[in-house]
């Protein structure tokens, strides 16, 4: 689970102030527990507001940054503001690359496009013009990955990588499990990345009362995944796996995670994670990581 979360607590429901977010993110950084915190998602019209955070942060122990873009892609008329985005991300970059690392973008997506294609050449034209390393998680507008995910592998695009969400603060936020198993697959066979968003602040499958609908767990989408990229369970028993909600029939060892009797070594997880499933944003920190304790899985 190592650099799992990425820290979204500037959006809902959460949805704190600036500097609170970011004080949160500092504190949890120095915290015992780090070593499950991954990036600050950071709107790129707050960019700025970090300068006076900047000083909190070393060449050595850097920020680690993934900047939400304002545009989704439904139409011709946002990459001007795309390209004038980018310039805005390069300048900054430029200016602070010894404690920030600028690491992925982020936006939505419309897939029913007719010049789906053409957009997604623009893009990874213009991300090319950033660090080599940098990479642009695009969110489908319908969830329905299999155009999107198909034409990133016939284009061989290598810096465009795709984004699932998964839940919300009103119950049709939430997508099936079938849904999610769908997006699984097309990523898999089609060899593209991708990191999950919103709904996954608990680790365990439940029912959430206040918003009244089924909650998927972090630890059911990520490790129901990874099972399923090395062909460890079919598609049927991937859904089992997503809805399962009893804790006892999740397991962590420190050679192994296993899921009833399918179990996974570490050393195929760590390059799962690196090449294939990457992190998830939430805008909690202390919910997953406090269930996680009292699961005695941390």
């Amino acid at each position: 689970m190592d650099r799992l979360i990425d820290y979204a607590g500037l959006f809902p429901p959460s949805e704190l102030p600036f500097n609170d977010a970011i004080s949160n993110y500092i504190s949890y950084s120095s915290s015992s527990d780090s070593w499950i915190l991954n990036r600050f998602i950071c709107p790129v019209s707050k960019l700025n507001n970090l300068l006076p955070h900047l000083s909190n942060f070393t060449p050595e122990k850097p920020l680690h940054l993934s900047v939400l873009l304002t545009g989704d892609f439904q139409d011709d008329k946002y990459i001007n503001k795309f390209n004038e985005e980018l310039n805005a991300i390069k300048s900054f970059e430029t200016q602070y690359s010894d404690v920030c690392k600028i690491e992925s973008l982020e936006a939505k997506i419309d897939v029913q496009n007719i010049n789906l294609d053409d957009i997604l050449n623009v893009i990874t034209t213009s991300i090319e013009s950033l660090n080599n390393s940098v990479e642009i998680f695009l969110e489908p507008t319908d969830s329905d990955f299999s155009l999107i995910s198909d034409q990133i592998f016939k284009s061989n695009i290598k810096n465009i990588q795709l984004k699932l969400r998964c839940g919300g603060v009103v119950p049709k936020a939430f997508p099936s499990s079938k849904t999610i198993a769908s997006a699984l697959s097309f990523c898999k066979n089609n060899n593209v990345k991708l990191k999950f968003t919103a709904g996954l602040h608990h680790p365990i499958r439940h029912f959430n009362e206040q918003i009244g609908t089924k909650m998927h767990g972090f630890v059911n989408v990520f490790g129901a995944a990874l099972l399923f990229y090395t062909n460890k369970i079919n598609k049927n028993t991937l859904i089992e796996a997503l809805e399962d909600e009893n804790p006892n029939n999740f397991n962590f060892k420190n050679s192994s995670f296993s899921w009833k009797n399918n179990s996974l070594p570490v050393k195929e997880i760590v390059v799962l994670r690196d090449e294939a499933l990457l992190s998830y944003g939430s805008c909690s920190f202390d919910e997953p990581r406090d269930d996680l304790k009292d699961l005695g899985w941390m």
